[in-house]
């Protein structure tokens, strides 16, 4: 009997001791799905020499970005310049984000919007991107579904069954187009904004159409005796030279000024594509002079059978069709710029490519 009941203590002991064990894994894992961590360790992410991303959207070509001479270009789509701040913008979401691990089944991942064919898989490559046969990837993710307003969203670090609820939404930063039927990330504007112009400020606009016509937009400094600027104005203002030679509307020659910088396209084409396109004698000249940098001459040609009229920035490689419409702002007349018409004709577009 004495050794019936010491056997049956033994057991019970093990049997709570198990239990204890138990409910202490369990513990540790619900503190470990609540616990709000780096989806990737900041020891890892300090090491990534992205140098390449590859982006992979059901139902679309894949898209292939790279660093080409310190400029993000997208080399499946006619290396086209990418936004460089969008792309660093989706590294870090992906990289410097946080969250919690809401599920480690892989049976469960379809619910949070991943796997089945249904995921964004967005890749981080290295430099040897082209040359490694593997694609010389550092990290791959799979982008589950967006919670909307929230700004957070669901992922799955590829080679990890972890389902993080993360604190970031990468698949939004994929969702603006420069135009519709366009890959995302791409620079949205004619000129883009790697040209270092925009950084020296523009100093000089110069139109010259084949007709002969012209003009001539001229950033001026003021004179405080007889122009002082108000406050909140700048020391400096636009006008239009040649004959004429008056003060801009300040209103439109800001506008116009803008515009120049924001200007959207509807396609990217082969630079290799400029004369067979008519570029070699285009309809206008179009050169942007800025402080201390080569005049930046872009040409744009005569419209196509499509109407879509091409632009060319030679210097730059950059290529595009834009509509008429965008054709006529970027060469405007003098007329458009009178005191006397202070209508800012670019607002428009400035109100849709705001960013």
């Amino acid at each position: 009997m004495t050794r019936a009941i010491v056997g049956f203590a033994v057991l019970f002991g093990a049997l709570f001791a198990w239990d204890r064990a138990l409910s202490r894994e369990a513990r540790v894992k619900r503190a470990a799905r609540t616990r709000v961590d780096f989806v990737i360790p900041p020891e890892r992410r300090q090491a990534l020499p992205v140098a390449a991303l590859r982006v992979e959207i059901p139902g679309e070509p894949e898209l292939l970005l790279a660093r080409v001479k310190g400029d993000w270009r997208a080399l499946s789509y006619e290396r086209a310049h990418a936004d460089r701040v969008a792309v660093a913008a989706l590294v870090r979401a992906l990289t410097e984000t946080q969250g919690t691990i809401v599920s480690e089944d892989p049976a469960a991942a379809q619910q949070y919007g991943i796997g089945g064919g249904r995921s964004v898989v967005v890749t981080l490559a290295g430099p040897k991107v082209l040359d490694d046969p593997a694609g010389d990837v550092l990290e791959a993710f799979e982008l589950g579904r967006s919670l909307g307003e929230r700004g957070a969203g669901f992922l799955r670090r590829r080679g990890s069954p972890a389902i993080w609820r993360i604190e970031s939404d990468p698949k939004a930063l994929l969702a603006p187009r420069a135009a519709p039927g366009l890959p995302p990330l791409l620079d949205p504007a004619v000129i883009p904004g790697t040209w270092n112009g925009w950084a020296a400020g523009l100093a000089d606009v110069f139109v010259d159409h084949a007709d002969g016509t012209s003009l001539h937009l001229e950033r001026r400094l003021r004179d405080p005796a007889t122009d002082p600027p108000a406050a909140g104005e700048t020391p400096w203002r636009w006008w239009v030279g040649g004959d004429d030679d008056f003060p801009a509307a300040p209103t439109p020659a800001r506008g116009y000024e803008l515009f120049l910088a924001r200007a959207p396209f509807v396609e990217v084409v082969d630079a290799s594509r400029a004369q067979e396109l008519g570029l070699e004698t285009p309809a206008t000249r179009l050169t942007l002079a800025a402080d201390g940098l080569e005049p930046l001459e872009v040409l744009i040609g005569v419209p196509l059978a499509d109407e879509r009229v091409p632009v060319f920035a030679p210097a730059l490689g950059r290529l595009v069709l834009v509509t008429p419409a965008v054709a006529r702002l970027l060469a405007p007349p003098a007329a458009w710029l009178d005191p006397a018409d202070p209508r800012n004709l670019w607002d428009p577009y400035l109100r849709e490519t705001r960013r």
